[in-house]
């Protein structure tokens, strides 16, 4: 347990092999809120000709301490 959302872990206890189900989540339920503070933003020069940004495509990123984002 604690891996996923506890919602999405109940609901998917419930199904049956070969079931499909949408789940909907309140932000409280997932991430929370959206917060306009936590986004940052990039300059395009910091990523590589070969490896160019792409809309929807996850980045990890390190914080001045060394921590991973």
């Amino acid at each position: 347990r604690n891996q996923i959302f506890p919602k999405v872990e109940d609901k998917v206890g419930e199904m049956i092999i070969g079931s499909k189900k949408t789940i909907k989540l309140q932000p409280e339920e997932a991430f929370g809120k959206y917060t306009e503070d936590a986004v940052q933003q990039v300059k395009r020069s910091n990523f590589s000709e070969e490896n160019p940004p792409q809309e929807g495509q996850s980045y990890l990123a390190n914080t001045p301490e060394g921590k991973q984002l």
